[in-house]
């Protein structure tokens, strides 16, 4: 009885193990058979009718700001389409959201997004042809449609800017998480007036996520620099350059003073020497 007990219990583990490894598909061949991958900020969503009215789906315009895969992906805006779990229903012609008090475990774990999230996309192109998508005023610089190679809200990687607030004080953080990677980065604020943020190392969850990247030989194809960054660039490249200048100044300082002390010492020195002879 023990030893079939045993038995099951082997089986029943291995039948768990087998529909886990079902469930979480594998980072590395996802990344290798994508046919997009893009970093990007939401700018808009719409909730539209799917296909035969059954469910509803999103129409998310992304800002594609650095394309890291995919030859026909162009710098601008693109369309994500991905199914509303928010339960959308028409009243009076409008598209309104359920009030739902509480979702369902699989609800919980659905791909959604949100006007104003960042991230790395992972994704496909999107081939239904019996969906209408609606028209958006925002200019589109993709003529593709895309979605996201799983339907989790692991299947990409979302950055996220916080702080936490402990022991009397707000810890900034930022992270980026997604396909079971997490970089983190914290810090603290020098001071509750100014606002300024030191965190505890120079290198951001972008450059990490970015390494990793690289491991999986995927790298920026094209990249667009804001102005307001390199304008952050320049401002940063010249506060190094003016904090070497001071330090500089500082030694160049305490040298003279040390000559100056030398020399005033030689001075005291000789003026007792003659002191000392006269007597």
């Amino acid at each position: 009885m023990k030893k079939i007990t045993t038995l099951l219990m082997l089986v029943f583990i291995s039948s768990l193990s087998a529909l886990s490894q079902e469930k979480i598909p594998s980072i590395n061949v996802d990344l290798q058979n994508a046919e997009y991958i893009f970093k990007g900020t939401v700018v808009s969503e719409t909730p539209f009718k799917g296909e035969n009215d059954k469910d509803f789906l999103i129409s998310y315009e992304i800002n594609v700001e650095t394309i890291y895969k995919g030859d026909q992906l162009n710098l601008g805006n693109i369309t994500l389409i991905a199914k509303s779990i928010l339960g959308w229903n028409e009243s009076e012609g409008y598209i309104i959201p359920d009030i739902v008090s509480e979702y369902t475990p699989e609800e919980k774990n659905m791909f959604k997004l949100s006007v104003g999230v960042s991230g790395v996309f992972v994704c496909n192109q999107y081939n239904n042809q019996l969906v209408e998508v609606p028209k958006t005023k925002i200019e589109i610089n993709n003529t593709m449609l895309i979605k996201p190679i799983w339907t989790t809200k692991d299947c990409f990687f979302h950055y996220v800017s916080s702080a936490k607030y402990e022991n009397n004080q707000y810890i900034p953080r930022e992270y980026i998480k997604g396909f079971n990677q997490y970089f983190v980065r914290l810090g603290k604020l020098e001071n509750t007036t100014s606002g300024r943020i030191i965190w505890d190392e120079e290198t951001t969850v972008w450059e990490k996520l970015d390494s990793y990247l690289k491991e999986q030989g995927i790298t920026p194809q094209e990249e667009n620099i804001k102005k307001k960054d390199v304008t952050f660039l320049e401002s940063l490249e010249k506060k190094k350059q003016n904090e070497k200048l001071y330090s500089e100044r500082v030694k160049n300082a305490e040298k003279r003073k040390q000559l100056l002390e030398e020399r005033y010492q030689r001075g005291l020195n000789g003026a007792k020497a003659k002191c000392f002879n006269g007597l």
